[in-house]
């Protein structure tokens, strides 16, 4: 269940269709999704609007942590059984932690100012510990500067501006505010340089 948040109030949640994204931008979601079944990865999709209008949105439905803490150990395990046992032993450590609902409550909770550099948010499940979690986002334009590789343009002057000036906006609004942040629930476990 997702509780819908879109201002538009004849969004008809029922008039949803989706497709699934595939893989190609998350190995994560891609092997917990072969792992776990298809309610798992990144959807695309299209929702009715009143007046024969609709939205381009993405579905994200995340596994829960755990799930995807033990795929990794899996593959890892995979690559070598030395370090299958040295994933299994700092999992905790590595900032998967708690990163389903640490996305649900970022979407959730973000301040104006990191909210004007994110998509806009249609619905979110609940936050629970131990069970995925969907978001519906509205889709982002088709833009070259997804996944720019060698072979692209390089990105203009104003646009590396424009990403580092968005990135410090996001950054800056946790600055002096450790103690706060530490005490989020959704955080990963922070790790110390003796962690390290």
């Amino acid at each position: 269940a997702v509780a819908w948040r879109c201002d538009e109030p004849s969004l008809r949640n029922d008039a949803m269709t989706i497709a699934s994204v595939g893989g190609e931008d998350s190995i994560g979601a891609e092997l917990t999704w072969w792992r776990q079944g298809a309610g798992m990865g990144l959807f695309r999709g299209s929702l009715e609007l009143s007046g024969g209008r609709s939205a381009r949105v993405v579905v994200k439905a995340k596994p829960s942590d755990q799930l995807l803490l033990e795929v990794a150990e899996s593959v890892a395990a995979l690559a070598s059984p030395a370090l299958g046992r040295a994933y299994a032993q700092f999992r905790d450590s590595i900032g998967f932690t708690r990163c389903h609902v640490r996305e649900v409550a970022l979407y959730r909770d973000a301040a104006a100012r990191i909210r004007q550099h994110m998509p806009a948010v249609l619905a979110l499940s609940p936050v629970e510990e131990d069970s995925r979690c969907v978001l519906v986002l509205d889709e982002l334009p088709a833009s070259a500067l997804f996944h720019a590789g060698a072979a692209d343009a390089p990105w203009s002057a104003a646009h590396l501006r424009a990403a580092i000036d968005g990135a410090a906006d996001i950054h800056a609004c946790w600055y002096d505010r450790e103690v706060e942040l530490r005490s989020q629930p959704w955080l990963a476990p922070v790790r110390s340089s003796e962690r390290w």
